[in-house]
């Protein structure tokens, strides 16, 4: 009977664990049997896509000849293509009928302004976490970029125009403005982006554009009395021996009189910078309402003999703390996130996208031939009512209000101003009876 009793157990026992294994066998996922053919995911063409999303666009590249250019000039290489959809490109005024009046060389511009040279989705930007400095396929026939800041003499480099790039709340961010964009689909070329919005070349240099806005004309009045007395003393390296007056940094054209600077194997350099552009009211605030009062601070002191390279005209002093560029040496960084970098003097260029963002109150700079230090920017800002207030370490001014930004120029932004950064331990004594 005991036998019997534990047969019957051992019985049980076993039906419970083959139903458990039988279980066990049906929840479990398998892998494919070795030497099947798993299917590959295959990315559609560019051209499809374009063709597909974005109809009036792909009228653009086909008579601009577009994938004739990528596979002669860029063969097997990934790109980013900023794609405006039928929408954005009528909002814009290119019907196809104006498309189709539009000479190739015209065309091809507006395309290759739109194409990034490296491969961009929306993982690498939120990864960035800031502005990824990207260059387009659009060459300026007349700005050159130089190695000189790299120790290397002489030597020329076509300048690309370039787009800042970022992802902020689900959207896409271009050179400070938000575009929305209706999706991302990658392709056998490349990341294509479609977006609600054509990119406009920007192609007025800084003080143009301040020269063209009346907000700026003590400012305009302040830069060209602040030239005379450089004019004696530039020679033919202004570089490293002068700190540069502001016309010059935000004018690439500008030539001096008698100047032999620029040469065919040395060309006038373009310098990036981010400007905090005072108005007329910030002018006003410090008792400087008309050239009049630009003439007593001009002439408020002798003129110095020798411009070093930190030395600077009362108005010069006065405004030393509105721009960061390339020549004040003051910020070089990059951001090196999934092998994105942003490096060399583009690093001088900030959009608001930077103000409010915690990467920018602490960069990691990497200069040729250096390790990797942490590096603190003159400039702090805060956010409150969302409205921008900028601070500078060397002025007792702080958060001064930004009342419009990224205004775009070929140099960088312009972010607008009303008060004054004045320096520590500067004065207006001269207005003193």
């Amino acid at each position: 009977m005991k036998t019997n009793k534990q047969n019957i157990i051992l019985y049980i026992i076993s039906i419970i664990f083959l139903g458990f294994l039988t279980n066990c066998q049906k929840q479990e996922f398998l892998p494919e049997p070795i030497g099947k053919e798993v299917p590959e995911k295959d990315a559609p063409s560019l051209t499809d896509i374009i063709k597909t999303e974005a109809s009036l666009f792909y009228i653009v590249w086909e008579k601009a000849g577009m994938d004739k250019i990528l596979k002669s000039d860029y063969p097997q290489t990934q790109f980013t293509y900023l794609i405006p959809s039928n929408e954005a490109m009528e909002k814009a005024g290119y019907s196809e009928m104006k498309i189709k009046g539009l000479d190739i060389e015209k065309l091809q511009e507006i395309i290759r302004f739109h194409i990034i040279d490296q491969k961009i989705d929306e993982n690498n930007l939120v990864s960035a976490n800031l502005d990824i400095a990207c260059r387009t396929l659009l060459k300026h026939n007349k700005v050159y970029n130089s190695a000189r800041a790299f120790g290397a003499q002489n030597v020329i480099i076509p300048y690309f125009y370039k787009h800042y790039i970022s992802f902020k709340n689900k959207s896409l961010i271009i050179n400070g403005k938000e575009r929305n964009y209706l999706k991302q689909i990658d392709t056998k070329q490349g990341s294509a982006w479609i977006i609600n919005h054509v990119l406009k070349i920007f192609d007025t240099q800084m003080l143009d554009v301040l020269k063209q806005d009346k907000r700026f004309s003590l400012y305009i009045k302040a830069i060209e009395y602040s030239m005379p007395n450089y004019f004696k003393e530039i020679k033919t390296n202004l570089f490293y021996q002068f700190k540069l007056p502001i016309q010059f940094q935000l004018d690439f054209f500008y030539i001096f009189p008698g100047s032999v600077f620029e040469s065919q194997s040395y060309k006038r350099d373009l310098i990036y910078l981010t400007l905090f552009a005072p108005t007329n009211e910030a002018f006003n605030h410090i008792g400087i309402f008309n050239e009049d009062d630009l003439i007593k601070l001009y002439k408020r002191v002798p003129v110095p003999a020798y411009y070093g390279e930190s030395a600077s005209s009362p108005i010069d002093s006065l405004l030393a703390n509105h721009n960061f560029s390339r020549i004040d040496n003051s910020l070089f960084f990059n951001n090196n996130n999934l092998g994105i970098e942003i490096v060399g003097t583009q690093g001088y260029v900030h959009y608001s996208t930077a103000f409010d963002n915690p990467n920018f109150k602490k960069l990691i700079v990497r200069t040729r031939g250096q390790s990797p230090y942490v590096f603190y920017p003159d400039f702090s800002f805060n956010k409150k009512d969302g409205k921008y207030f900028v601070s500078h370490k060397n002025s007792n001014v702080n958060d001064v209000n930004i009342i419009e930004s990224d205004i775009n120029s070929l140099q960088g932004p312009i972010h607008v101003v009303n008060r004054i950064l004045v320096p520590k331990g500067f004065t207006m004594w001269h207005l003193k009876k």
